[in-house]
């Protein structure tokens, strides 16, 4: 089973290896194996990076 996939075994909202062009939004589950301290923490963000080099960074908090 993974992020994306219902109960019954289709896939919904997939946007694994999908390109997002500048001032898109795209939405779906990411899944992070963490410990449960950190899992119920109120204060999570992911930082992400752009370009084969990952020259430029942002941080994406996490509901």
């Amino acid at each position: 089973m993974s992020a994306n996939q219902k109960e019954d075994g289709s896939i919904d909202n997939s946007f694994f290896m999908q390109d997002l062009n500048p001032g898109s939004e795209m939405s779906g589950r990411i899944v992070f194996d963490v410990p449960e301290d950190v899992a119920n923490s109120s204060d999570l963000k992911v930082q992400v990076q752009t370009g084969a080099f990952g020259t430029e960074t942002e941080n994406i908090n996490l509901k």
